[in-house]
């Protein structure tokens, strides 16, 4: 099994190929890192996981370790393929009133729907893709960095802050990630 990080290679050896073993492993010693360089973080995780701050630490370090098991490209069946050109084609539609402008993905991942994007007559230089994790958020940069796409690591709450002339913005995959608003 080919996968996009050293550390999970380590881990997988490790694991006897076991990916299961091998993702726990990877996540526990992430959440042994947080315990040393944030111990109230960790607390606070440990404790209170539906707080906001817990809850996006938790969905960071999942994300985290599902991209670094990741291949190094990302490759989708057919079935996935029509799908992600059907997001892509709803979100920029002549039916949408503003033509113009960016395209927002929030929860990008690492990049998938950008090349459906790009068949719709979006331009890279228009796409900003950010995500909690910032393992994503790198192979995306590694991915279509030189498209003239822009990425970022942000947090969900944070990242439509600002967003000025938005031809679409795009939660394919992420509503869900978002903490319930009764609590925050």
């Amino acid at each position: 099994m080919q996968v996009r990080d050293d550390d999970a290679v380590v881990a997988l050896k490790a694991a006897g190929g076991n990916i299961n073993i091998a993702q726990a492993r990877f996540f526990e010693s992430s959440l042994r890192s947080l315990q040393r360089e944030d111990p109230d973080l960790h607390s606070l995780v440990a404790t209170q996981p539906h707080t906001p701050q817990a809850h996006e630490k938790l969905i960071e370090l999942t994300w985290d370790t599902i991209s670094a098991f990741m291949p190094p490209k990302p490759s989708v069946s057919p079935t996935v393929a029509r799908r992600l050109d059907r997001i892509a084609q709803a979100a920029t539609s002549t039916g949408n009133a503003n033509l113009a402008g960016d395209v927002y993905d929030v929860g990008c991942g690492d990049g998938l729907l950008l090349p459906s994007l790009l068949k719709t007559g979006v331009s890279a230089d228009h796409y900003f893709g950010c995500d909690l994790s910032g393992r994503m958020i790198a192979a995306a940069q590694h991915i279509y960095g030189k498209s003239g796409a822009h990425f970022c690591r942000a947090s969900f709450d944070k990242a439509t802050e600002g967003v000025r002339d938005a031809r679409a913005i795009i939660f394919n995959g992420s509503l869900q990630f978002f903490a319930d608003s009764k609590d925050t």
